[in-house]
């Protein structure tokens, strides 16, 4: 006999493990995305691709399972609560069987799929899983179906919290959300993290000819669409893939690849092409370079506004990133003229006044990413906040040291945090350091920063500050 959610149920409610399941492709590569997400402490972006790997799933099976891969990710606290309702005890089942009825719960409430559908899947999918465990699935799935009804179990539109509640957010954020962007917009930030992200992409020309590119993937069918920069005049076209399945064609796949197209955020392509001066730079500095992904549109955008690329170099702490870097911006045909392993936080080994222009690309909460980085929803703190904003403001002040009297110094972050972003400015200029800047203005109205609009443009939200250096 077994016990669940209070109830003694004869064994025979078990499927012996050997029964085959039913569960769909889509559903079983999710499960194996958020598995090896937790086993090898991966970004579900990073795990989602290696599952991918050999597989051939149809472009829209493909794109279910991202979305039940990210979704669940994204929501997975409201998920637990929903199904530790459910369960007498809920730390008894094992943590694959959890995962599996998470994706099931994922479709019942946000998805909104019907409770035949939903239960049906979710108990093969489990199955998948541990045919030992299908007769708890069937209970709990079945109890979450009557749960569904009554779901956010409150007014949301009278309780901002209920609210919280129904977007799949931690309370904590969502109140901060509030408090920082007023309760309209907090909600709209939440409810776009809820939809897929819009994928943007531009064409690296330090590799291959623009024109000539996007004709090959039009030849493909891949229908892209140019959209406008989101503040200053662009160096380069950007687009955004009509159907974002088609961002998963194996010549995307291959340009990629190759360096030749560059997948990034309209508002992460706009920050790179403020934080280039109008006349070439004597040197460049860019801290936080990452795997690169900013390098190559700096330098494009160099490309075009100069003739030629920019004599670029990059900062990055972790060796691993900078090998990436370093062998990425090689396929793609990139000029960097020195890669340091630095925190930049601690600059000394590097000469006072030496470059005319730095690029900070600061570590932040990444809530304005939450589309793309579901995890954070989840992994962030409140204190985290604070803690990033106080080391954004260390590498800005010890960043300032280096550039020269005329230089400048764009400071971004992806975060709409006020805390991080506009509280940094103003904390580093009333430094000793600051007081040798001034806010470059960004826009003909005389805005001193930029700031990706909340919505009505489906990016993600970026903030970015030029400072200029008058004495």
């Amino acid at each position: 006999m077994e016990q669940i959610g209070g109830r003694i149920m004869p064994n025979n409610h078990f499927r012996p493990r050997t029964a085959k399941s039913l569960a769909t492709p889509a559903r079983i590569c999710a499960f194996e995305t958020l598995k090896l997400a937790m086993d090898k402490s991966l970004f579900v972006s990073q795990a989602f691709d290696r599952v991918m790997e050999g597989k051939n799933l149809k472009p829209e099976e493909k794109a279910f399972s991202r979305l039940l891969s990210v979704g669940t990710t994204g929501t997975v606290g409201v998920l637990d609560e929903l199904i530790n309702r459910v369960l007498s005890s809920p730390r008894d089942i094992k943590m694959d069987v959890r995962i599996a009825l998470r994706i099931s719960t994922y479709e019942l409430f946000f998805l909104k799929k019907s409770s035949h559908a939903a239960v049906d899947q979710g108990v093969e999918l489990v199955r998948y899983v541990s045919s030992h465990a299908t007769g708890l699935a069937n209970y709990a799935l079945r109890r979450l179906s009557d749960l569904q009804i009554g779901f956010p179990f409150g007014d949301s539109e009278e309780n901002f919290d209920v609210a919280i509640y129904e977007q799949g957010f931690p309370l904590w954020l969502g109140q901060r959300l509030k408090k920082d962007l007023g309760k309209r917009n907090a909600l709209s930030i939440m409810k776009e993290a809820n939809e897929p992200a819009p994928l943007y992409m531009m064409v690296n020309a330090c590799r291959v000819d623009t024109k000539k590119t996007i004709e090959l993937l039009h030849g493909r069918g891949i229908r892209l669409l140019p959209v406008p920069i989101l503040c200053g005049k662009p160096d380069f076209l950007s687009f955004v893939f009509a159907n974002r399945s088609q961002a998963g064609d194996v010549a995307v796949d291959r340009l990629v690849q190759e360096g030749a197209l560059v997948m990034s955020d309209l508002s992460a392509q706009t920050v790179a092409q403020l934080a280039l001066p109008a006349e070439e730079p004597r040197r460049f500095l860019e801290i936080g370079a990452g795997r690169g992904t900013k390098t190559l549109m700096l330098q494009t955008a160099a490309r075009a506004r100069y003739g030629k690329q920019m004599c670029l170099d990059t900062i990055e702490i972790s060796p691993k990133k900078n090998h990436e870097l370093a062998s990425r911006t090689e396929r793609a045909h990139v000029q960097v003229n020195k890669q340091y392993v630095l925190n930049a936080t601690s600059l000394s080994t590097i000469e006072d006044d030496s470059y005319d222009a730095i690029f900070i690309d600061a570590p932040c909460s990444g809530v304005g990413t939450l589309r793309r980085h579901p995890e954070i929803r989840w992994r962030l703190k409140p204190e985290d906040v604070s803690s990033l904003a106080g080391i954004g403001l260390k590498m800005l002040r010890e960043a300032s040291k280096k550039v020269s009297r005329g230089g400048r110094i764009t400071y971004a972050t992806c975060t709409c945090f006020e805390e991080e972003n506009d509280k940094v400015i103003k904390r580093f200029l009333g430094s000793s350091e600051g007081s040798r800047f001034e806010i470059l203005p960004l826009t003909e109205k005389g805005r001193g920063f930029f700031k990706s609009p909340i919505s009505g443009h489906g990016s993600d939200i970026h903030f970015a500050a030029v400072l200029t250096r008058v004495r």
